[in-house]
Order: C-alpha cells, then sequence, then structure tokens
C-alpha cells in the first residue's frame, strides 16, 4: 500500500526525519520517496532514499539537479512530471 505524507517547508527536515524513523521502527523495508520541483525543498530531497526533482523552469532547478545528480529528474513538467513520478518510471 501507499502513505502519502506532505510536508511544507521550514521544519520539513525535522518532519521527514522523525517520519523516517517512525517508519523504520516498524520495519527496515520502507523506501522513502521524496518528490520537490524547487531548491527550496532540497532538505526533503537530501533525506529520501529516492529523490524526485520534477522538472521546471525555475533558474534555481539547474543547481538543485548538480547538488543532486542522483536525483531522478521527470521528463515532463508540472502536474504532469508529478503524476509521472507517482505513477510510473520511478525507482523501478
Amino acid at each position: 500500500g501507499w502513505n502519502i505524507v506532505e510536508f511544507k517547508a521550514p521544519e520539513a527536515g525535522h518532519a521527514i526525519r522523525l517520519l523516517l524513523s517512525l517508519y523504520r521502527l516498524c520495519s527496515e523495508d520502507v523506501m522513502i520517496v521524496a518528490l520537490a520541483d524547487s531548491a527550496q525543498h532540497r532538505v526533503l530531497l537530501h533525506e529520501a532514499d529516492v529523490p524526485v526533482i520534477v522538472r521546471n523552469d525555475d533558474p534555481g532547478q539547474e543547481a538543485l539537479q548538480r547538488e543532486m545528480p542522483s536525483a531522478y529528474l521527470t521528463t515532463a513538467a508540472g502536474p504532469a512530471g508529478w503524476s509521472e513520478a507517482i505513477l510510473g518510471s520511478v525507482g523501478e
């Protein structure tokens, strides 16, 4: 099954670390996938097992991609990119 939890900055780093620790107390077989489309959410991407950058035209996104070269970068932008990340292709 899926559990989706949405976090808003600025408490995102603390929240994701807390969530990870709670899930991992229950099972070590937890994989955290984080989706972000701007550099302001970089902490989420750094804490996730599978970081996903949703493509957009933000000038800061290139720096985020350089900072996280192993992150999955969607081929589509905007809502289509979010759908691509959630419904297919990521981390298979």
